[in-house]
């Protein structure tokens, strides 16, 4: 497509597995066009596409299409597409692709999902691109005849008289045999982001951190935590199931009395002034109604620039041996180094939880070094315990930073950041410099309606709480317009 001028009889396509310097140097020497394609949601949503039009046969372009991806090594995808009435094409079945230029008379999140709907009844999606205004709305279809793509593609235009139609084009696209096994990640909708689900492991597998400590005769799952990612089997126990409901409340009202004993512990002790309270602990404080059961506690060491050491939880060992409350064991308490959302370095202990007529439960503390508070803590009072807590805004900017530059997004932080978007506002001047040190000058791109691509592991989520309604996309929508 390129500039949307006269269009030559194929046009040649390239995804590169890298859009770095050499790739455009190696274009612009040979005369060809390397574009930035950004789509709205995908595993890889960036790509470099190096283009080349020429006319002649198909058989010429696809040997030519052939040399560039030699040249070019390695691609994720490699196509040729021809105009809609080159004879070349045949009218038996193929693969076309429709793609309309559409200009947009703003950003907001109202505009973005009013086209998204669109090109979701066409079977449809939106990218940005190099030198085109607005998006460009793609629907690719395989195995249809010359006629049902016609038909397709005014259907779409006419879905689209409302807006501004900058250009429409509706090309066949063939792959030479070589190109056959590259993906059209960039072309069609790529469901979830890979995703490790939850399984059975068992306590003492080879690779399992310390900290893994399955319940004993309570039927849960080994749920993937990345903050343990140097682990070969980086599990963490997820939350237990239970056939009885009342069994299941009193094990759930021991673990929050457990849970309260170990913060009333760091309240009342020296750690108080080291300590900032955050994630689901905070999160039921403030929402008790609707945030998910704390099953942990994440504390943010202060200052920042203290040395990374496990001197803090040593210290909360002892604590609780000294006084182990409703069953904690202080005496058994593994610890492990974890990497929470993949830049800060911390330590992680987890104390069993015993008492009599009860499944064992646990009790997970995370401590975290070398993170910044931009916004400066505030007290909070958390199940009649003063702590010192970060507020609800940086919380919230938090949970946008790992939920868009995080290798393994999390369902949790997308539900907890659409709580709190709900109820509190963020400046996105601090989401940007929070997403600034991974994403360079692509942060100052950032706005509410950028959320409406993120990935995060929703199924993982749903299969440790089958409580939490709906699917992935109606919640980034939610999270968007609450942003907006």
């Amino acid at each position: 497509m390129g500039s949307f001028g006269e269009v030559p009889e194929h046009l040649l396509e390239l995804a590169v597995d890298s859009w770095h310097g050499e790739t455009r140097a190696f274009a612009a020497e040979r005369g060809l066009t390397a574009v930035h394609i950004e789509l709205d949601r995908a595993f890889r949503a960036e790509h470099l596409v190096v283009r080349e039009t020429m006319t002649g046969g198909l058989a010429d372009a696809s040997a030519r299409l052939g040399e560039l991806a030699a040249a070019l090594s390695p691609i994720t995808y490699g196509g040729v597409s021809s105009r809609l009435f080159t004879t070349s094409t045949g009218d038996g079945p193929g693969d076309w692709e429709h793609r309309l230029a559409v200009a947009l008379p703003d950003e907001s999140v109202a505009t973005i999902l009013d086209l998204t709907d669109i090109a979701a009844r066409h079977d449809a999606r939106l990218w940005r691109e190099d030198g085109v205004a607005g998006r460009v709305v793609v629907a690719r279809h395989t195995r249809i005849g010359r006629a049902e793509s016609h038909r397709r593609f005014t259907a779409l235009l006419a879905d689209l008289g409302a807006h501004d139609v900058l250009d429409a084009r509706a090309w066949h696209v063939s792959r030479p045999q070589s190109l056959i096994g590259t993906h059209l990640r960039w072309h069609v909708p790529t469901g979830d982001r890979p995703r490790i689900p939850a399984t059975s492991v068992a306590a003492g597998t080879p690779g399992v951190p310390a900290t893994y400590l399955p319940i004993p005769g309570v039927e849960h799952r080994a749920v993937f935590d990345p903050a343990l990612k140097q682990f070969p089997e980086a599990y963490r126990h997820g939350e237990p199931g239970f056939t009885d409901p009342d069994l299941a409340g009193r094990w759930r009202a021991h673990r929050r009395a457990a849970l309260a004993h170990v913060l009333g512990l760091v309240a009342t002790s020296d750690l108080a002034d080291s300590l900032v309270l955050r994630g689901s602990a905070a999160m039921r404080a403030w929402f008790p109604e609707t945030a998910r059961e704390p099953g942990d506690l994440d504390f943010v060491v202060m200052p920042a620039s203290r040395e990374a050491g496990p001197e803090l939880l040593d210290a909360l060992r002892e604590a609780v041996r000294a006084n182990p409350g409703p069953g904690l064991d202080g005496s058994h308490a593994p610890m492990e180094d974890i990497w929470t959302y993949e830049r800060a370095e911390g330590r992680r202990v987890v104390f069993p939880v015993r008492a009599e007529g009860l499944p064992e439960s646990r009790v997970q503390v995370d401590v975290v070094f070398g993170e910044n508070l931009p916004i400066p803590p505030e007290p909070l009072t958390v199940d009649g315990e003063t702590l010192w807590a970060a507020t609800a805004e940086l919380s919230l900017a938090w949970k946008l930073q790992w939920l868009h530059t995080d290798m393994w997004p999390q369902g949790k932080d997308l539900y907890d950041a659409v709580l709190l978007a709900e109820h509190t506002t963020v400046d996105h001047g601090l989401v940007r410099d929070l997403l600034r040190p991974e994403l360079g000058e692509r942060a100052d791109a950032w706005t509410p309606v950028s959320v409406l691509g993120l990935m995060p592991d929703w199924p993982n989520l749903r299969d440790e709480d089958p409580s939490v309604p709906g699917e992935l996309d109606g919640w980034l929508r939610r999270l968007a317009r609450a942003l907006a």
